[in-house]
């Protein structure tokens, strides 16, 4: 390339680019924010609903899905920060972020697995399916990213704040990792919302009932409302977030691809870690125990407000040592 002033056409092409870069750079660490705020917020729940339970593989799935995503975005975030440690991991940053992603995806991906599990009381059947399907997208996952280890960044420094890592053999099949993520997902989101349905279908008799006394309750209690459901919601979450990644490959310009991948590494911790925590005990319960958190005490009025502060149980939703004293009990 001959030396030389810039033609329009270049001088346009850098400034986009620089425009981008900036744009990803601030789009980057606005998701770090927000993900450091998620787990400040939590924090106290994470202590009293987590660490202070027994050694499970669920407990094992939300740290690896709660802190592999924080020092991941830690990491990045120092990178892009300083022009020294940008030249420096530019080229690996990818690989790293890679990896770490497809970990946190596939906890909060069993986090959800061992809730629909929770949700079917077991059911063999169900749970030998879910797994093997949940086995496959894994595999797949991994086998995907140790082929995509090739990709080369080029670290481009335009100035202070506007830095870019360039891939420059970027291989485009990587999306099936995300079409396959998307239908098991989409899977998931299924399973759930029919345990829903159905368990509207089984109280519908309870709840015509319950009219005289839970009128106000009973208009809630409809098919949008079961479907607002943490167990149902975050399994299509989780989906609406894979579809948005395919479309970056196919219909949004190219640059979109790093807000929606960091969109999707950004998720998962948050989506599987408050699918534990709030849902608390009822996370190992079936669905109808989800629906019982947020509903009075039978034979309460309907205007009933407890007094006392919201008792976390630790053990077991049924706990009748956790739960609020009734009151203005109906004759």
């Amino acid at each position: 390339m001959e030396d030389g002033p810039m033609t329009e056409e270049q001088l346009e092409a850098y400034l986009d680019l620089g425009r981008q870069a900036f744009e990803g750079n601030c789009f980057y660490l606005a998701a770090w924010a927000i993900l450091m705020h998620d787990h400040l917020a939590l924090f106290n729940m994470e202590v009293e609903l987590v660490w202070k339970k027994k050694w499970s593989i669920v407990k094992v799935l939300y740290l690896i899905n709660r802190y592999l995503p924080d020092l991941a975005f830690s990491y990045g975030a120092a990178v892009w920060m300083s022009n020294d440690a940008f030249l420096k991991h530019c080229t690996n940053i990818s690989r790293i972020q890679t990896w770490t992603s497809v970990v946190a995806l596939q906890c909060m991906q069993a986090i959800m697995v061992h809730r629909i599990i929770c949700m079917y009381r077991y059911s063999r059947t169900l749970t030998i399916g879910v797994t093997i399907g949940f086995g496959l997208n894994l595999l797949a996952g991994i086998v995907i990213s140790a082929n995509s280890m090739h990709v080369v960044n080029v670290p481009i420094i335009l100035s202070q704040s506007h830095r870019a890592c360039v891939p420059i053999n970027f291989e485009t099949w990587t999306v099936a990792s995300w079409f396959l993520m998307l239908c098991f997902e989409f899977s998931l989101f299924l399973l759930a919302a029919y345990e829903g349905v159905r368990y509207l279908r089984e109280t519908r008799v309870t709840r015509e009932l319950d009219i005289a006394t839970r009128a106000r309750w009973t208009k809630e209690r409809s098919l949008i409302y079961i479907l607002m459901r943490d167990s149902i919601i975050f399994p299509l979450i989780g989906f609406l977030i894979s579809l948005i990644n395919i479309l970056a490959f196919y219909v949004f310009p190219f640059s979109a691809m790093g807000y929606t991948f960091t969109l999707a590494a950004a998720s998962s911790p948050i989506l599987g870690c408050r699918l534990i925590l709030h849902l608390r005990d009822a996370y190992y319960q079936p669905f109808s125990n989800e629906i019982k958190q947020t509903e009075p005490p039978s034979g309460v009025d309907p205007d009933y407000r407890a007094e006392e502060p919201a008792v976390f149980a630790l053990h077991t939703v049924s706990s009748i040592g956790t739960l609020p004293r009734r009151r203005r009990v109906i004759d």
